[in-house]
């Protein structure tokens, strides 16, 4: 047989092998789309979000552009800002961003609402020392889990939910400018 017979049978033998090992590849390769797979992307932390909300227009704002600089790809408007996102980024603290809804539909200045990856767990205690807020005692409460507790400064609100699997943990973070209006013929 010649070379180019034994160059040309090896190139079929390797477009077969390629063939059956691509599927085996790609099935197992993990998706991109999940927290544990989420690559850093930004060097803020977690915290820093709960902090900046707290800290009156100037914080809200830094807090706002951090968001769009990270969900800049997904925002269906950019002035005003409008992003509905739900692909994981993971901070400088390796706390992960599971998604973000930043909603200028309905108010003068738009809600955030962040949600937070359980894994790893971004303890609620953690957040609410953050923002100065004295979370009530573990069993006082009635309700179910996932209760939010609120505080407000500085013209700001900011909401911290807890996780329904796992209360110590932090599900949600929200907030939004308490100076902004109900734009008008909404209800």
């Amino acid at each position: 047989m010649s070379s180019a017979g034994v160059f040309g049978k090896d190139l079929a033998t390797l477009a077969v092998a390629m063939a059956l090992l691509m599927p085996a590849a790609c099935s197992t390769a993990p998706a991109r789309s999940t927290p544990e797979h989420a690559t850093p992307a930004s060097a803020t932390r977690m915290d820093d979000f709960v902090r900046w909300a707290l800290q009156g227009p100037s914080g809200y704002d830094q807090a706002l552009a951090e968001l769009m600089r990270l969900y800049r790809a997904q925002a269906t408007s950019q002035d005003p800002p409008n992003v509905y996102a739900r692909n994981p980024i993971r901070l400088a603290d390796h706390f992960v961003i599971a998604g973000v809804q930043i909603d200028n539909q309905y108010w003068y200045r738009p809600v955030v609402a962040i949600t937070v990856a359980g894994q790893p767990c971004y303890p609620m205690a953690q957040a609410a020392a953050v923002a100065g807020i004295e979370l009530p005692p573990p069993g006082s409460d009635t309700g179910s889990p996932g209760r939010s507790v609120s505080a407000r400064r500085n013209d700001m609100e900011l909401t911290l939910t807890e996780s329904r699997s796992d209360p110590r943990c932090v599900e949600d973070i929200g907030f939004l400018h308490l100076k902004t209006e109900r734009r008008a013929g909404v209800k």
